[in-house]
């Protein structure tokens, strides 16, 4: 057999030298659009389920929301392993399914699961879900933003998250390839009422009716509409406390002689960023300059078989054209 194709390949040298040629194109073409990554992923389809469970303890999470989960997703198909961890606050489940399993259906099928045993949780705990989808090997880039400090105005740590979400985070998740943006730094905006219990106890104003007046103040609801002849008009309603100011005039109680309990009254009402749960420092030298100070970082993960090199691309585009829609003075580190 060798014999004859030595023979053949010597009598057809044009033939062989046509083939070697055509071989050697397609190998380049083949190269020049293969994906490229750091390290191949290995990872056997996974699929991960968090639920928040604020206030409740390790025991309590284990009991009344880890127990239930796992049992619900027990007897999803071609599932291999069934893992759990449960900390105060905090489920985590991990279910490993058999190689080769669709993750995309596996995840549809833990999903359906999930819906069936969620209103079994108990009132407080979120509704599970499940992790985005990224690979193992999948952390793509972390870009650190601080605030310049030769700018003349300096924009806040919560100016900068802000920015971020809205900004970088909008235009990075639409990048082909991007699985998702963790942002982690700066704290979260948000309106805070710290109830003073005294004022409370002297005007006999129970602790619900401070939470309802609250809930109403930032609630959205629709206003309807009326049908004319000719047309149909829709109400915008626009009674959304959205300062602190604002908040603080919100009526907690009214009297029959007019009188009104403001929420401001019995609270102290500002803007705060809430509790930090952690936070996020940025390290980097240039010479002889050294320097640690508070940044917000992001995180951003491929999805699997994305090419990494073309997506680390696209994405560094997409942050060089959001950068003047950032609050003057920002500095973003890559």
């Amino acid at each position: 057999m060798l014999t004859a194709i030595v023979r053949w390949s010597l009598e057809h040298r044009a033939a062989v030298v046509l083939l070697w040629a055509t071989l050697l194109l397609l190998g380049v073409f083949s190269a020049a659009r293969a994906d490229l990554d750091a390290f191949p992923d290995f990872s056997p389809p996974r699929v991960n389920v968090q639920t928040e469970a604020p206030g409740y303890g390790a025991e309590d999470v284990e009991a009344f929301v880890t127990g239930p989960l796992e049992a619900a997703v027990g007897g999803t198909p071609r599932l291999e392993t069934l893992r759990s961890r449960s900390v105060p606050g905090l489920s985590v489940i991990e279910i490993t399914f058999k190689e080769g399993t669709d993750l995309y259906l596996a995840r549809q099928l833990v999903s359906e699961r999930l819906q069936r045993a969620t209103p079994l949780l108990p009132d407080g705990v979120e509704a599970p879900a499940l992790e985005r989808l990224t690979a193992a090997t999948g952390r793509l880039l972390v870009i650190g933003v601080t605030a310049a400090r030769e700018g003349a105005q300096l924009a806040s740590p919560l100016e900068l998250r802000s920015a971020c979400e809205k900004v970088l985070r909008a235009r990075i998740l639409a990048v082909p390839g991007v699985a998702g943006v963790t942002i982690f730094g700066g704290g979260q905006e948000r309106l805070e009422a710290s109830v003073r219990p005294e004022e409370l106890s002297r005007r006999g104003i129970a602790w619900d009716e401070v939470v309802d007046a609250a809930r109403r103040a930032s609630a959205v609801s629709p206003a309807g509409f009326v049908d004319r002849s000719s047309q149909r008009l829709h109400f915008l309603v626009e009674g959304r406390a959205l300062s602190p100011d604002e908040l603080a005039m919100v009526p907690v109680r009214s009297s029959p002689d007019g009188g009104r309990v403001l929420l401001g009254d019995v609270a102290l009402v500002r803007s705060s960023s809430g509790p930090l749960s952690g936070d996020a420092v940025l390290a980097w030298k240039r010479g002889k300059e050294a320097r640690v100070e508070n940044a917000v970082l992001l995180m951003v993960d491929k999805l699997p078989g994305a090419n990494a090199l073309a997506t680390t691309l696209e994405v560094e585009k997409a942050i060089k054209a959001a950068l003047p829609l950032m609050p003057p003075g920002t500095v973003v580190r890559p």
